[in-house]
């Protein structure tokens, strides 16, 4: 069954179609669970390279304005590793050697939770998100910035990526809008019909592809602004643990359909954080679901150089492996609640990743 919601919202035409909305288990069939197989490499298959100092066991109420937190991660042109510090308000460029450079953004913040996600264009420029005190986006090009306020107070611009029309496109997750800047800032936004963009990336279609977190989809949105939405999983989920009889209802959780990536199979892949569930998902919008051990928390997602998909286990402290039959392997990352948080292939055939607790870069290196 499907549903389709035609219209227009604040002026921009939209067309959106709900995909299996009221079929979720007939639209999204679950795979067995993977078999978790042990890693396959010795201690030493991930090393680590501080960035900052660690909080790991700091609250996060209590962090200083300042503190770096690591968040997103990007490959540049020049074949080193982009990243973006949070509340350090810096972007950090590191070699595959581990030299690291840092180039503080002009506008500063004062959120000690600020994070930020960065891409790269296609003029090998870097291109970041602000925090939502500062609302704008930023680019980095030759050591020299240029920053673009958005036009929707408070955006929060939590999502980049480079599109197939030259620009760059963003997701406004509190503003409920995809955004596109061209090279000289002009911004143009298309408001979804589905809350709180968050993942995008650019699709084998020539259209671009997000993740909807409040609502657990995946959009398309083709470069004329058209909108396309599928059904990943449900709406909400219930918390982990159980109840005790009497006990108040506790309040479900988002489902957390959080960030994606484009495979080596045509099909997108998305981490579902609250369920514990790497998502397939074709352009056609068909989704395969496949379950994780529980407490995994999978955040950042990326598809590796050996046809894998690569994803950061935020809550377990791990970097797992999805192969596309759906056969896990897990690494335990050295330091404990790092929580490794998003992860990108490296031009050096490796797994690059963020830990945004304990202010480390890390690097698994595939057995080959």
């Amino acid at each position: 069954m499907s549903h389709v919601i035609s219209g227009s919202v604040r002026g921009v035409p939209v067309a959106a179609t709900l995909v299996c909305a009221f079929a979720l288990a007939a639209c999204a069939p679950r795979s067995s669970a993977p078999t978790a197989a042990p890693s396959t490499c010795a201690n030493d298959c991930i090393t680590e390279i501080a960035v900052a100092p660690s909080l790991v066991g700091v609250p996060r109420a209590t962090r200083l304005a300042g503190s770096a937190m690591l968040h997103g991660i990007a490959l540049g042109m020049d074949g080193a590793l982009w990243f973006h510090e949070g509340p350090a308000n810096k972007i950090g460029r590191m070699t595959v050697a581990g030299v690291l450079s840092e180039f503080p953004v002009p506008t500063g913040t004062t959120d000690p939770t600020a994070q930020g996600f960065l891409a790269v264009a296609a003029d090998g420029a870097i291109w970041f998100t602000e925090d939502l005190r500062a609302n704008r986006v930023g680019r980095l090009k030759d050591g020299q910035f240029a920053e673009f306020a958005l036009p929707t107070p408070d955006a929060r611009a939590l999502g980049f990526a480079a599109g197939p029309d030259g620009a760059m496109w963003f997701t406004e997750s509190a503003g409920n809008k995809v955004g596109r800047i061209t090279a000289d800032g002009r911004v143009t936004e298309y408001p979804t019909p589905s809350g709180a963009p968050l993942g995008i990336v650019a699709g084998p279609d020539g259209a671009m592809w997000f993740t909807e977190n409040a609502a657990c989809r995946l959009g398309r949105i083709a470069m004329d602004g058209h909108i396309t939405e599928f059904q990943i999983g449900p709406e909400f989920v219930a918390p982990a643990g159980a109840t005790s009889p009497g006990a108040p209802t506790p309040t479900p959780l988002r489902a957390g359909c959080l960030r994606l990536a484009l495979g080596p199979d045509g099909a997108f892949w998305v981490s579902e954080r609250n369920r514990d569930v790497i998502a397939r998902v074709s352009t056609d919008g068909k989704v395969t679901e496949f379950p994780l051990p529980a407490g995994m928390g999978p955040i950042g997602i990326t598809a590796g150089p050996d046809g894998a998909i690569w994803f950061a286990a935020s809550i377990s402290n791990e970097i797992g492996r999805l192969s596309l039959d759906g056969r896990l392997t897990r690494f335990s990352v050295p330091t404990p609640s790092s929580l490794p948080y998003h992860i990108v292939s490296g031009s050096d055939g490796n797994i690059w990743f963020t830990e945004q607790d304990a202010n480390k870069i890390g690097k698994l290196r595939i057995q080959r």
